[in-house]
């Protein structure tokens, strides 16, 4: 009869070995012994036992390590030699159990500290924080360099939401590595017994990774749920379930390091190429006109003569929790083009009105604020008028040489409902 088997699909860091160690026995208590990694933690059942497990970290290992290499077999000779039997490694992770009563310690209490904590702060874990820095630095430049254009993108508020949050969840972990080590330093010094880890009561405590893993997977299905194109839907999906699956894959195979590497590079160059292609065939893709001027929430020839002939149409809208942008373009011998704003958000309003509007009409721009029955109106000497409301601002381009009349406003006003 086969032994049963079963895979828990937990994940500990390099502050919390011990708690790592304490989870395995008492899942050894319980009959369900570790024998391995895979797309988890491998356990087998077996009689229940106390047993002793050590959790260390070989920092000359490396994280793409998904399997014992030869730097990591000299040291487990060296440990099983002391009383300890060898059960797998991944990563820096070493796990052992220990065989013989009279085992000794593998670290010091100094060296288990430095071991751990020099695990979090990696070269590759500083790379990756200023990598989150340098993305988020670029998002802040973004939208104070274009927040007409980026304070309602959903795309770019998830962009900006996350490669901040990985930013500041990064920068986090560096810091309680640092505050940690300075305790657990201080601990020694007091000849205080030192644990690494925050769980040893062997209860579950939320760690900073499942707050911000969980945060993560909010803006994401957030994200989902906002985007009205189905085909970036099901494409962000599937890329998500591609990803997770090849992680299980790669952490079921376990192929050597170099052979990872190479796998993590060629999947993400597909990714890449994938996203272009998407990409190219989504912008490439041109609606018939006739059915674009039935999106338009106004048709030029609403309000006046519009004789031209339409050459193209072209519509950009977007809208997330801070409110609504609508962009129509109306290309024709004189064309036409419209934004419309819609934010509940008095200060979104007040700079876009300040830095983006503004600007726009100069000394010799005509108040019409009275004709709009807006908050603020003026129309320029190039025939593009600026409104703004309460809760939105219009943008209205027409030829210099019209002038709109008070019927012509009240029919703008009513198709777009202005008030």
């Amino acid at each position: 009869m086969r032994a049963k088997k079963k895979t828990v699909l937990k994940g500990f860091d390099y502050l919390h070995c011990d708690d790592f160690a304490k989870y395995l026995e008492t899942m050894a208590e319980k009959g369900w012994h570790f024998k391995e990694w895979g797309a988890g933690l491998t356990f087998e059942k077996g009689e229940p036992e106390q047993s002793v497990y050590a959790v260390e970290v070989f920092t000359k290992a490396s994280e793409e390590e998904l399997r014992p290499e030869p730097h990591t077999k000299e040291f487990v000779e060296y440990c099983e030699a002391a009383g300890w039997k060898f059960i797998d490694a991944k990563q820096k992770f070493c796990i052992f159990k220990r065989v013989d009563n009279n085992a000794v310690a593998l670290f010091t209490d100094e060296e288990r500290v430095e071991n751990s904590c020099k695990g979090m702060l990696s070269a590759s874990a500083i790379i990756l924080w200023v990598l989150y820095g340098i993305n988020a630095l670029l998002q802040w430049m973004n939208i104070l360099s274009f927040f007409e254009s980026k304070i309602f993108s959903t795309s770019f508020l998830f962009n900006f939401s996350v490669w901040n949050l990985l930013f500041v969840a990064q920068g986090c972990k560096l810091l309680y590595t640092f505050y940690t080590r300075r305790k657990l330093k201080k601990a020694i010094r007091q000849g205080r017994k030192v644990y690494i880890g925050t769980c040893e009561d062997g209860k579950f405590h939320f760690g900073m990774n499942d707050i911000y893993i969980i945060l993560l997977v909010a803006l994401l299905i957030g994200y989902l749920v906002m985007l009205d194109e189905m085909t970036l839907v099901y494409f962000n999906l599937g890329i998500a379930v591609v990803t997770i699956g090849l992680a299980f894959l790669l952490a079921k195979l376990r192929p050597d390091s170099t052979t990872n590497i190479l796998i993590q590079i060629g999947f993400c160059f597909i990714i890449f190429l994938t996203i272009i292609v998407i990409g190219l065939s989504i912008s490439g893709d041109k609606e018939d006109i006739t059915l674009l001027k039935d999106e338009l929430p106004l048709q030029v020839f609403d309000y006046r003569d519009f004789s031209d002939e339409i050459e193209d149409i072209s519509i950009y809208y977007d809208e997330n929790i801070f409110g609504s942008s609508g962009n129509y373009f109306i290309f024709a011998e004189n064309s036409v083009y419209y934004n419309i704003y819609r934010t509940e958000h008095e200060w979104i309003l007040d700079k876009l009105w300040k830095d983006d509007m503004k600007p726009s009409y100069n000394v010799e721009a005509v108040d019409c604020t009275n004709d709009w029955e807006a908050k603020q109106a003026v129309r320029n000497d190039a025939g593009t008028y600026y409104v703004r409301y309460d809760d939105a601002i219009l943008v209205l381009h027409e030829n210099e040489d019209v002038y709109l009349t008070a019927d012509q406003i009240d029919i703008i006003r009513e198709k777009l409902d202005l008030r």
